[in-house]
């Protein structure tokens, strides 16, 4: 059997048993392999030989980036370790937050302030339709003025045409 086939087997079984293990013990075993994987990628090697002998790998063990973050529902591994990952995405995930609070009070305080405005508009909506109703009648009236003069208007002696 390659290396590459019993690796993969590997990985199946641990990935079983892993998600077949109560909750805490998962949680547990995310930790404890991210926290191997930061030592690792840092360089750490007498830290991490001290964690090994102190927390001595079991079957259950997670040795693969790829099953750690999709424990942790995060999709594909990064280039930095998972432990500074997750750390990045919640420091990112709690100043999103600030910035979402901050937005909602200026929402807030627009809402409120078009409420006001929208108080102080109403009685002038109501002035300007009675002002533009007022126009109507008085363009209506000097339309009708302008048409009856119009037709009772004689035409003043300057304005006759000359007669050679």
């Amino acid at each position: 059997m390659s290396e590459d086939v019993k690796k993969k087997k590997d990985k199946k079984k641990t990935t079983s048993k892993i998600l077949s293990c109560p909750r805490d013990q998962q949680i547990d075993e995310v930790a404890v392999g991210m926290l191997r994987e930061y030592m690792h990628k840092r360089g750490y090697k007498e830290t991490l030989s001290v964690f090994d002998t102190e927390m001595p790998r079991s079957d259950v063990t997670i040795q693969s980036r790829q099953l750690m973050m999709d424990l942790l529902h995060y999709g594909s591994p990064c280039d930095s370790s998972i432990i500074e990952f997750v750390c990045k995405n919640r420091v990112n995930k709690q100043r999103l937050k600030k910035e979402i609070s901050k937005l909602d009070a200026e929402v807030q305080a627009l809402e409120q302030e078009a409420k006001t405005l929208g108080e102080e508009v109403a009685p002038l909506r109501k002035t300007l339709k009675k002002l533009k109703k007022k126009t109507e009648q008085t363009q209506e009236k000097v339309a009708k003025q302008t048409s009856a003069s119009s037709k009772k208007k004689k035409s003043h002696p300057s304005e006759r045409p000359l007669k050679n």
